[in-house]
C-alpha cells in the first residue's frame, strides 16, 4: 500500500476522530473511562499543538486518512510519554503504516522523554503482540497519574534516538515508575549520547515549521518563506571587496585569537562613540563575537555559577533561556504583554527575585516583539540594577532598524551605565551580514572579562578577514551623510507595504518601531471563547494551504501564545503576494493557490 506519514491538521479532525470510534466500536471499546470519552477526540489538532506533543496520520495514495497516533506528556511528566490513539482501518492494518507511525513517534519522544507509556484493552491481540514486538514490557497496573480507568493492558519502554538500533524485546527491564533517574536502568545511556540540557536547550517549534515546509514542497506549494529572519540583500560592494582582499593574504589564515584585532576593537569602539555617543575601552571593554549569539550563548557560563538566577524575557529569543539551560542557571520569565506596550513590567518582580538575581536580560528593540523603549525606560532598569546589583545585559542587534523617526538607543550612552551593564552588538542585521558571523560585546570590563577568559577556552575568534570586512562595515557608516538611516528604511517600506496589504485582506496587525519582524496577534476568525487559538496549527494549516511559513509565537515563550512572527525578509512584491494568500487563507478560502 502506497502511503505517507504527516502531522496532522485541522482539516483531519473529523476523519480521524470517526477512524478512533469505529475501532473502539469494534473492540468494545465505545464505553466509560476509554478514549471514546475524551473531550479532546473531536478536536485533536488542538490538543497536540503543544512543543512536548505531536500526532501524526497515515495518509493513502489519494488523500485518504489510513490512521494515526500521538505522543503527549504522561500526567504532566518531564521524563515519561505516552502513546496515546493509535488506531488504524481495517485495510491499513498489516501493511506497514503502524510501524511507520511508531518509528516516527518513538523518534519524536526520543528527542524529550525517557520513556514511553501505553495502555489498551486485552482484547485488541494483535495490538499486544505489535507493541510487545516493538520493545514495549507488559506491566503490572497502570503508571499512577492514568486517566483511562476501564485498560486493562499496560506498557512501558524506554526510549533512544535510533528505536531500530536495539531489539528492546531480547532485553531484560527491571520495574519502571516516574521518580527513576537512573540512566541505565532507564535505556537512556544508549540514546544517542545526548543529554537532557541539550534537549531543554531550544523550542521543538522550529523542527515542526521545517517539517511543515517539507511538506508543503511536496504537495507542490510555492513557497514564501517569512519564517527565518535573515537579509535577503548583500553587504555593500566595499565590505565584499574588502572581505575580499583579506581573504586572498597569504598571512591571513593562522590563529586570529579573541581578543580580535586591535584595529576591529578600536574601529568597533569608534562606531560606538559616533552612532550612540558612548564611550567604550577598545582594549578593556569590547569584545569580538562570532555574531552577538555567541555571546548570548557562553555569557550565562561566563557570569553565573550553576543554581543562580537570571531574568529573561518572555517571548524572547530562544537562546535566552537556551543559555541558562546550558548553565544551570534558574530563570525568572519576565512577561512581555500588549497592555504594557510589550515592555518588561519591572515593577512587578518581586524583591526576593531581584536579590537572587545574578543579570537581567533585555532587548530594546528585540526578536521577536521590535518595542520601543526610551531613556526613561533605561533609567529606570539602571536605578534598580544599581540598588540590587544586577548586570544588565542588552541585546541591540537590531539597533539599525528603527522606524518612524526612532533610533534605537545604547544603555552604554547613559552616565555611569558601564559600570552595571554590558551590550551586545551584530553586523548581521545592521549590515547584512548574518553569514560572516561577527558582532561584538562592550561594557563592564569584569563582565568582557569573564566573557573573554571563557572563550579563551572555547575558540581561537572570528577570521581576521571578516573582522576587516566588518570594519570597513563600520567606517562606511561613520562616513554616511547626515541623516542617513542604512537599512532602517528598506525594512520601514516593507512593514508599511505589508501590513497595509494584510490589512486590505482583511486581518489589521500592529505596526512594529523597529526590526525586521511583524509581532501578529492571531485574526478573529481563528479566536477561541474570545482568546487566541492554538498559533501552531495556525501557522502550520497556513504553510501547508498555502505555501507562506510564519512562525508560531511559542517558539519564543509561553506568553507567545496566540500570536505570529513574520519576517520581513522578502520584496514588496513577494510580500503583497505573501498577503493575498494569508487574506485567502483566514476567510476559508483554502483551495489550491
Amino acid at each position: 500500500m502506497q502511503m505517507h506519514i504527516r502531522t496532522l491538521r485541522a482539516a483531519d479532525d473529523a476523519a480521524i476522530e470517526t477512524i478512533i470510534r469505529e475501532c473502539l466500536i469494534e473492540f468494545g471499546g465505545n464505553r466509560e473511562g476509554l478514549a471514546w470519552q475524551d473531550d479532546s477526540l473531536s478536536a485533536l489538532s488542538a490538543f497536540y499543538a503543544g512543543e512536548d506533543r505531536e500526532y501524526w496520520v497515515a495518509v493513502s495514495e489519494d488523500g485518504s486518512l489510513l490512521g494515526g497516533c500521538g505522543i503527549a506528556p504522561f500526567a504532566g511528566s518531564a521524563d515519561v510519554c505516552e502513546l496515546q490513539k493509535m488506531y488504524l482501518i481495517g485495510e491499513a492494518r498489516g501493511t506497514g503504516a503502524a510501524g511507520e507511525l511508531l518509528r516516527t513517534a518513538l523518534g519524536f519522544a526520543a528527542s524529550r522523554y525517557r520513556e514511553c507509556y501505553l495502555e489498551t484493552l486485552a482484547t485488541m491481540e494483535a495490538a499486544n503482540r505489535f507493541y510487545r514486538k516493538h520493545g514495549f514490557r507488559e506491566l503490572g497496573a497502570p503508571l499512577a497519574g492514568s486517566e483511562h480507568f476501564a485498560c486493562d493492558a499496560w506498557y512501558i519502554r524506554p526510549l533512544q534516538t535510533d528505536p531500530k538500533q536495539t531489539d528492546w524485546s531480547q532485553t531484560d527491564h527491571k520495574q519502571t515508575d516516574l521518580k527513576q533517574t537512573d540512566r541505565t536502568q532507564s535505556g537512556q545511556n544508549q540514546a544517542g549520547w545526548k543529554s537532557r540540557r541539550v534537549d531543554g536547550m531550544g523550542s521543538s517549534v522550529f523542527s515542526k515549521v521545517f517539517a511543515w515546509k517539507e511538506e508543503a514542497v511536496r504537495l507542490g506549494r510555492e513557497m514564501i518563506d517569512l519564517s527565518i529572519g535573515t537579509p535577503d540583500r548583500p553587504p555593500a560592494p566595499e565590505i565584499r571587496r574588502a572581505l575580499s582582499a583579506a581573504a586572498l593574504r597569504e598571512d591571513a589564515y593562522g590563529y586570529p585569537g579573541t581578543r580580535g584585532s586591535i584595529a576591529f576593537r578600536q574601529q568597533a569602539a569608534a562606531w560606538m562613540a559616533h552612532r550612540f555617543g558612548a564611550s567604550v575601552d577598545a582594549e578593556l571593554e569590547l569584545l569580538p563575537l562570532m555574531g552577538s549569539q555567541d555571546g548570548l550563548a557562553h555569557l550565562a557560563q561566563a557570569l553565573c555559577d550553576p543554581g543562580d538566577l537570571a531574568l529573561v524575557p518572555d517571548p524572547g529569543y530562544p537562546i535566552y533561556a537556551g543559555a541558562l539551560r546550558l548553565a544551570g542557571v534558574t530563570p525568572h520569565l519576565l512577561p512581555l504583554r500588549r497592555e504594557n506596550g510589550f515592555l518588561p513590567d519591572l515593577s512587578a518582580v518581586p524583591d526576593e527575585v531581584w536579590s537572587r538575581a545574578r543579570f537581567i536580560l533585555v532587548g530594546f528593540p528585540g526578536n521577536p516583539i521590535g518595542a520601543r523603549a526610551d531613556e526613561s525606560d533605561f533609567a529606570q532598569l539602571l536605578a534598580l540594577a544599581r540598588k540590587w546589583n544586577v548586570l544588565i545585559v542588552h541585546d541591540l542587534a537590531y539597533s539599525e532598524l528603527g522606524f518612524d523617526g526612532y533610533r534605537p538607543m545604547s544603555i552604554l550612552a547613559l552616565p555611569g551605565a558601564k559600570e552595571q551593564a554590558i551590550e551586545l552588538h551584530s553586523c548581521s542585521k545592521s549590515f547584512n551580514m548574518p553569514g560572516c558571523r561577527v558582532g561584538f560585546a562592550a561594557g563592564n570590563a569584569a563582565a568582557i572579562g569573564a566573557l573573554h577568559e571563557l572563550k579563551g577556552h572555547i575558540d581561537f575568534g572570528v577570521f581576521e578577514p571578516v573582522q576587516e570586512a566588518a570594519i570597513e562595515a563600520f567606517r562606511l557608516a561613520m562616513a554616511a551623510p547626515s541623516g542617513d538611516r542604512g537599512v532602517a528604511p528598506l525594512y520601514e517600506r516593507r512593514r508599511d507595504v505589508f501590513c497595509a496589504a494584510l490589512a486590505a485582506e482583511g486581518w489589521h496587525v500592529d505596526k512594529p518601531a523597529a526590526t525586521m519582524f511583524i509581532w501578529a496577534e492571531l485574526p478573529e476568525r481563528f479566536l477561541r471563547g474570545g482568546r487566541a487559538g492554538s498559533a501552531s496549527v495556525f501557522a502550520g494549516e497556513l504553510l501547508l494551504a498555502t505555501g507562506v511559513a510564519v512562525v508560531p509565537g511559542e517558539a519564543f515563550g509561553v506568553e507567545g501564545e496566540g500570536f505570529v512572527r513574520i519576517a520581513l525578509v522578502r520584496e514588496e512584491d513577494t510580500l503583497r503576494e505573501a498577503a493575498r494568500r494569508i487574506g485567502r487563507f483566514i476567510r476559508g478560502e483554502i483551495a489550491e493557490v
